[in-house]
């Protein structure tokens, strides 16, 4: 094991340098503002306020006060270019007082600015990028963000966005949550939950059959792939009861599909091990493969706010040593060769020492050819372009449309949130360089 260990180091050490060269000669204007933004929390306050503010009122008047109390509020930050500087000044000399022409003009800046992070819903938008993607022999896991659904008509509506999104012949990958399909989620009333979710997920396992590709990989005819989304640890249980029930149906025996884990639930490991004995049953019956995508997780500041506010028990790791650790010990399992078969990996991360080791630990047990690299879009494009040539990797790509950009804000605040945490490898990845003292902290926390 030390061995392994010592390679991915080595491995990362070889990467980083690279993506050091790459980042030197980067034109990625949007990869280096996000970069010099998470390295400043007060900068990170600045864009939570800004992207908050812009879109709460459809009152431009209103707008323009509170993005001129904003940029009174804080000084211009850094990550701001020459132009953008620029057309603040004008802003706050001119175009406060025509709001009805300069705050659409700066709503659509903020959109312009954001759309490496969250890609355009935009048919002609969407599309001419994953034609792109898929030039660069690369998927993309698109995730429609969308609030939870209130009511049976919103959940028939989104139903319908997912259907449109499945018949589009440039999309072969697609996230959703059960939040999104069914509107009366209820844990006390287990069965009839998993019921009703089950048959609004059948619907789009139908989809997904009937709308088959030409996988870019293999060059053979696919069906399209639908992954379960992990949100609260409530719906955990319910989620895999789903996941399981409804691939147990006759009707997607061949049809491969596939679920988050969160390794920042210590509950996770258990449903690992019981999905990983469920698949090899299936695989064994003739039925297809299914593939988890761990992840460590992105709710636990909700998670912590739920639990302190309602007395409860933290549902998660409190320590991030030992969610990174628990990472590991799922990522270990799920690529030990009478497992990886039935279950295929995708590693989520941008941590360079956890995709090395994954790949180190894939290599040792010969279980290269069952996993997958997962990164998000725009958030370190040096990095996927390097990794991808020694493995696959998926690339999440959240979508919004113009009049639902509201929800792409949370999707936002999240990634902000969890890249400034102290710690975390994004939050020192811009100007990183292997032997200086974050990155020999970051090896040390791998260490342990």
């Amino acid at each position: 094991m030390s061995e392994i260990i010592d390679d991915a180091i080595q491995l990362a050490s070889t990467w980083q340098r690279s993506i050091s060269a790459s980042q030197a000669q980067s034109s990625h204007k949007f990869n280096s503002q996000i970069q010099s933004m998470i390295s400043n929390v007060k900068d990170k306050h600045f864009m939570m306020e800004l992207l908050d503010q812009s879109f709460r009122s459809n009152d431009f008047e209103r707008v323009k006060d509170q993005l001129e109390y904003i940029f009174t509020k804080y000084r211009l930050p850094k990550f701001f270019s020459f132009t953008e500087r620029l057309l603040v000044f004008i802003f706050l000399k001119f175009g406060k007082y025509l709001p009805n022409i300069s705050v659409p003009l700066f709503i659509n800046k903020v959109i312009s600015n954001t759309s490496k992070a969250v890609l355009s819903a935009d048919n002609y938008d969407l599309n001419t990028h994953l034609v792109a993607r898929k030039d660069e022999n690369t998927r993309v896991n698109v995730n429609l963000i969308g609030e939870v659904v209130l009511g049976n008509e919103e959940a028939a509506n989104r139903l319908e966005k997912y259907i449109h999104a499945l018949r589009n012949p440039h999309l072969n990958y697609i996230s959703i949550k059960i939040s999104t399909i069914y509107s009366q989620i209820n844990s006390l009333d287990f069965e009839q939950t998993v019921q009703g979710i089950s048959q609004n997920l059948s619907i789009l396992y139908k989809e997904a059959i009937n709308n088959s590709f030409i996988h870019p990989q293999t060059g053979k005819k696919s069906y399209k792939f639908i992954n379960l989304d992990m949100e609260e640890y409530r719906d955990l249980e319910i989620t895999v009861a789903v996941f399981m029930q409804t691939l147990d149906l006759p009707e997607f025996k061949e049809l491969s599909a596939g679920i988050v884990l969160q390794a920042y639930l210590p509950d996770s490991f258990q449903y690992q091990q019981k999905l990983i004995q469920w698949a090899q049953q299936r695989v064994q019956a003739g039925g297809a493969s299914i593939k988890v995508r761990l992840v460590k997780g992105a709710n636990k500041e909700m998670e912590e706010t739920e639990a302190s506010l309602k007395h409860w028990e933290l549902t998660t790791y409190s320590d991030k040593s030992h969610t990174d650790a628990n990472y590991k010990r799922m990522l270990e399992f799920a690529l030990l060769k009478e497992h990886a078969a039935f279950v295929h990996v995708g590693i989520a991360s941008h941590n360079l020492f956890e995709i090395a080791y994954a790949y180190e630990y894939a290599k040792a047990h010969d279980t290269l050819d069952y996993m997958t690299f997962e990164m998000l879009e725009g958030m370190n494009e040096e990095a996927f372009q390097l990794i991808k040539n020694s493995q696959e990797v998926v690339l999440y790509g959240p979508t919004s449309t113009r009049e639902d950009f509201t929800n792409a804000i949370a999707y936002l605040f999240r990634r902000l949130d969890e890249n400034t945490t102290k710690g975390n490898f994004m939050r020192y990845s811009l100007g990183l360089k292997v032997g200086t003292g974050d990155w020999l902290e970051l090896e040390r926390a791998f260490r342990k």
